[in-house]
């Protein structure tokens, strides 16, 4: 989401955000099928139309297996933490248009 106008344009910030959840399938599921939970929210900056940097907090829940042989219950842990992002998106078209024009 920009924090400035309509869209993310070079050298600007914006807000990022994604949760994603994360189910099992299958016969070797057993007792939960939910696995794991990953969360994060954060600020972007976009250089130019290739390169932007993100950073971010970072919340993950995950499900195991159950270690008490008694209760059989699933172990839920929450781990937390700070995600930097380095992206830098490689333009090999250039390439194929002067290989083209050979």
């Amino acid at each position: 989401m920009p924090l400035q106008g309509n869209t993310i344009d070079d050298n600007e910030f914006y807000i990022h955000a994604f949760d994603e959840i994360l189910i099992g399938a299958g016969e070797n599921v057993k007792n939960n099928i939910f696995d794991q939970n990953r969360f994060n929210i954060g600020i972007g900056y976009k250089l130019n139309k290739n390169c932007k940097f993100e950073l971010g907090y970072f919340n993950q829940i995950v499900t195991k297996p159950a270690s008490d042989k008694i209760t059989k219950l699933p172990v839920i842990e929450s781990n937390n933490g700070f995600l930097l992002g380095i992206t830098y998106n490689i333009d090999f078209t250039n390439l194929k248009k002067k290989e083209e024009a050979k």
